[in-house]
Formats: C-alpha cells, sequence, structure tokens
C-alpha cells in the first residue's frame, strides 16, 4: 500500500474515533489547527485588552461624559483608519499591499498605545481636553487591531472559523468578570488595569503581525471566497460574475450597525458597569463550548434566535419576571449582548471572505459595528438622562431599540441575517449570501446530504473525464474549501493539491473556485429539474 494511502487510512481511523466520517460519507470537520488557535488567542487578547483599558480610562482620568466619550472617541479612531485603510487598499497589490498596510497600521496603533498608557498614568487624573487626547491615543490601536483580526478570521475555513471565534469571545466575557473582581480587590486597581490591557493589546498586535506575515498568498486567495455577495444558490457562473454586490453589501453593513445598535444599547443601559454578569458569561461559554465540541458547524440562525430571544424577553416580559425573579432579567440581557457581539463578529468576517479588497470590508464592517454601538450608547445616557425627568419615556427606550432593530431586519434582508454556518440570506435574489453558505442545502432539497454535492460533482466527473481523486477535489472545491482543509482532508502536499485543482480547472474549462461552484450548482439544479 503506498505511503500516502497508509496515512489517510490512519487519518481515518483518528477522524472517526472523533466522531467524524470518512470519504464517501459526510465531510470530516478538521481539528482546531495552529492557525485556528492563535487566530482566536489574537482575538481573546484584542477585546480583552480594550476592555479593560476602557475601565482603566474611566478610574483614571476625569473623563468628561464618561462612557459615552470613550465609545465617540472610538468611533473617531475608527473613521480615520477606515480613511487611511481605504487608501492604502486602492493603491495596494491584492494581498501583499494590503497585508503590509494592516502592519504599518499595527505598529502605529501600539506606539500610540504606549503614549497614551504611559502619559495615563503619570499625569494624575487629567481632565478635559488631557483626557480627551490621552483616551484617544489609548483606543488608536483598536481599529487595526480589529480589522487585523477580521482579516485572519477570513482566511479560515467558514465552519472552524465560526465555532472558534464564538468560543473565543465567550472566554473573553468570563475573563473579563473575573479580571474585574480581581481589580476591584487589589490596590492601585486603575493603574493595574491599565497595565493589563496595554499588554494584551500589545501582545495581540504582535501576535496579529506574526501571523500575517506568515500568511502566504495562495492560502489567503484560497480561504478567500470568490463569491459575490448577494449571490442565490444556483445562479449561473456568468450570471455571478455580472452581479453588482455593492448594494447587498451596504444592506450589509446597515444590519451590522443596527446590531451593534442593540448591542451598544445592552451594554451602556442594561448591563451594569457596561459589563456583562458572570453567570450570563459562563452558561454561554458553556454552551458554546458544548456546541462546538459536539457538532460539526455553529448553526448560526439558533445564535442568533436565541439572542433575539433574550433581548426581547428582558425588554417586553420584564414587569412579569422581576415579580418572579428580579435577576433573572439582567442576566437574560447579558446573554443577549455575548450573544450579538459574536454575531457581529461572525457576519463581518463572513462579510470580509466575499471577495473584492478583504481590507476595505474589514474597515467597512468595523466601522458600522462602531457606528452602532455609539448610537446605542448614546441612547441609553439619553434614557437615563430622561428617567429623572420622565420614567415613564425611559422605560420607553428598549422597546424603541428593540422596534428599530425589527424595522432594520424587515426592510434590509427580509429574513434574519446569519453568516458562518448559516447564511445571510433572504427570500428573493435580492437577499444577502454570504460566502461561507454558498451551496448550502435548504430545507426540503430533493438532494439531501452528501448527495447534494456527491450528485451533482459525479456528473460533471463523467461528462469531462475527471479522475475519482479529481471528483473528491471537485466536491472540495464546490462546498468552498482551501488548499490546506483539503491538505489535510486528502493527506497530501500542498503542490499536489494544486496539481489537482489546476486538472479540475482545465477539464471544466473554468479559471476559478466561483465558476466551479457556478457550474456545480447549475448542474444540480438540472438534475433536481429532470
Amino acid at each position: 500500500m503506498p505511503k500516502n494511502d497508509l496515512y489517510w487510512a490512519f487519518n481515518a481511523i483518528i477522524r472517526v474515533r472523533e466522531g467524524n466520517t470518512v470519504a464517501g460519507m459526510a465531510s470530516p470537520e478538521p481539528r482546531l489547527d495552529a492557525r485556528v488557535a492563535l487566530s482566536s488567542v489574537c482575538l481573546i487578547l484584542m477585546f480583552l485588552g480594550a476592555w479593560t483599558c476602557d475601565g482603566a480610562i474611566l478610574s483614571l482620568s476625569a473623563m468628561p461624559h464618561g462612557y459615552l466619550a470613550v465609545r465617540c472617541l472610538s468611533l473617531v479612531a475608527y473613521g480615520i483608519a477606515f480613511v487611511g485603510f481605504a487608501v492604502a487598499a486602492r493603491g495596494a497589490r491584492r494581498f501583499a499591499g494590503e497585508r503590509r498596510a494592516l502592519r504599518r497600521g499595527l505598529a502605529c496603533g501600539a506606539g500610540a498605545l504606549l503614549v497614551g498608557a504611559c502619559a495615563l498614568a503619570v499625569i494624575p487624573s487629567p481632565a478635559g481636553a488631557a483626557a480627551m487626547g490621552i483616551a484617544f491615543l489609548i483606543k488608536s490601536v483598536g481599529p487595526p487591531l480589529s480589522i487585523a483580526a477580521l482579516f485572519l478570521f477570513a482566511r479560515l475555513d467558514a465552519a472552524r472559523a465560526s465555532k472558534a471565534a464564538a468560543v473565543a469571545m465567550g472566554i473573553a466575557f468570563l475573563g473579563e468578570c473575573g479580571l474585574r473582581a480581581l481589580f476591584d480587590l487589589a490596590p492601585f486597581a486603575g493603574v493595574l488595569a491599565l497595565t493589563f490591557g496595554a499588554v494584551c493589546q500589545l501582545a495581540g498586535c504582535l501576535l496579529a503581525a506574526a501571523l500575517l506575515g506568515k500568511d502566504s498568498r495562495d492560502a489567503f486567495d484560497a480561504a478567500h471566497s470568490e463569491v459575490a455577495v448577494g449571490v442565490p444558490t444556483g445562479t449561473s457562473a456568468r450570471e455571478v460574475a455580472s452581479a453588482s454586490p455593492a448594494g447587498r453589501t451596504a444592506k450589509v453593513l446597515l444590519c451590522l450597525a443596527a446590531t451593534a445598535l442593540m448591542l451598544g444599547y445592552l451594554r451602556s443601559g442594561a448591563s451594569p458597569g457596561n459589563a456583562v454578569g458572570a453567570v450570563a458569561s459562563a452558561a454561554v461559554l458553556v454552551a458554546l463550548g458544548l456546541t462546538a465540541w459536539c457538532l460539526p458547524r455553529l448553526d448560526d440562525r439558533a445564535l442568533f434566535a436565541v439572542a433575539l430571544v433574550c433581548v426581547a424577553a428582558a425588554f417586553l416580559l420584564d414587569p412579569l419576571i422581576s415579580l418572579v425573579a428580579p435577576t433573572v432579567t439582567l442576566t437574560l440581557a447579558d446573554i443577549g449582548t455575548i450573544l450579538f457581539e459574536i454575531i457581529i463578529w461572525i457576519v463581518s468576517f463572513s462579510l470580509v471572505r466575499t471577495g473584492g479588497s478583504a481590507l476595505l470590508r474589514a474597515a467597512s464592517a468595523r466601522l458600522a459595528a462602531v457606528c452602532g454601538h455609539a448610537a446605542g450608547t448614546l441612547v441609553a445616557v439619553g434614557a437615563g438622562a430622561l428617567a429623572q425627568a420622565s420614567p415613564e419615556l425611559a422605560q420607553a427606550a428598549p422597546l424603541v431599540i428593540l422596534f428599530i432593530y425589527i424595522v432594520m431586519l424587515v426592510a434590509f434582508t427580509r429574513q434574519v441575517p446569519i453568516a458562518g454556518g448559516g447564511a445571510l440570506t433572504g427570500g428573493s435574489d435580492d437577499a444577502l449570501s454570504a460566502s461561507t453558505s454558498v451551496g448550502v442545502p435548504s430545507e426540503g432539497s430533493l438532494l439531501a446530504g452528501q448527495e447534494y454535492w456527491a450528485a451533482p460533482c459525479r456528473l460533471l466527473a463523467e461528462e469531462h473525464g475527471l479522475t475519482p481523486r479529481e471528483t473528491e477535489v471537485l466536491e472540495q472545491l464546490a462546498q468552498g474549501r482551501d488548499l490546506a482543509f483539503m491538505e489535510e482532508k486528502f493527506v497530501l502536499s500542498r503542490n499536489t493539491v494544486k496539481m489537482h485543482v489546476r486538472n479540475v480547472y482545465a477539464k471544466l474549462g473554468v479559471h476559478s473556485k466561483q465558476e466551479v461552484i457556478g457550474l456545480v450548482d447549475a448542474t444540480r439544479s438540472a438534475l433536481v429539474g429532470r
């Protein structure tokens, strides 16, 4: 038996032991590799550092308007970063130039963070313009670091990226709870929190820069889906190529902003101290961990449904729930807060994968989210001010936020927008379709399970004379798999996988993964219509 076959058999046995299946059945979910783990660590460091630094800014300075001012300064920083990265993306070559611009942004952000943190630690209780300037320097690291993290997650396999991001953010929320309790007991809590937050973000910058430096063009292009946003399944390759995603991308950004509006209000108006509780954090982390361990794919529609139900219950049923258990309402709001933060992140990196300039899309997604977050914080602050004059108006604020969010969903998506393991889908050609959901079978499909992929690929293989291995590669390409995934699945070298991909392209007469997906979808539609 050839050496590669021995390796394949050994890996197949391991995957069966892990609860996966072998070739010919459902596609196995690969083990969490180093790239996913390191990207997740970068995400945890980013969020923990940002949240901790926010608390330190508020405790060590006489910041006017408190948390609202911090959010507005963050918005300004993201606006400046968006302009800078948009200019860089316009004049840069694909991938190499964008990666270089990101690494320069990380260096500038890290330098500004160091200056701001040192100034805040040395100057006693800065106020006014000095406090605003110091806070702006500290917040300047957020845009390049978060955009770089999106860039990193966009190059991963969609299913693994969604699960890893969800678990990582659950860890970050629970870590925030533990650190808050620890800093409350420690002397010099503000300086300690500032030091810890700055170190976390600097470590995140270094890790992100290192990961960007290790990326290769082939790995990024393979993971970076070429399917345009808004193209429904079953569209031909020619129709895909002619589709214009700009309007649908704008809808995704508006939905991101609306979800962030809800999140901003929850963080500022429902969670004491702009932080979620330990009970909600632990519950969400356990649930996400079990889901990621047991299921091959994160069900993002279920994730969104749970978030919306929890928030609606906290807003609408508060008078009833408070009679039985006063703390339950707050816990429900905290669960919704965590899940909405996760959904925003998953939708954002799914948008980055959908073609065009990854840097520009990442910057746009983060700017939209920060705009919504700042608007939600403003509404929460306004509701708090109204509470002193008219409690009835203050109680209406969460209902208004919920109403706005539902209207946005109806107006811009016609369905709930979810990406990652599910889909950013709608009910017609105007619906949104993220790259991670390309080719996912709908309920009631005549070709169910693995046949959804295998049947059209077998037909194409027979028509174009593909070998068995090339047919297997075709199935993976049809599902949007990257070179790293196929390299691990088939236990082949990267060059061998590239050779098979080139052969598939040549025999089918296509030139990109986008055209492969369109051809397979068209063949499937023809099979179902017979």
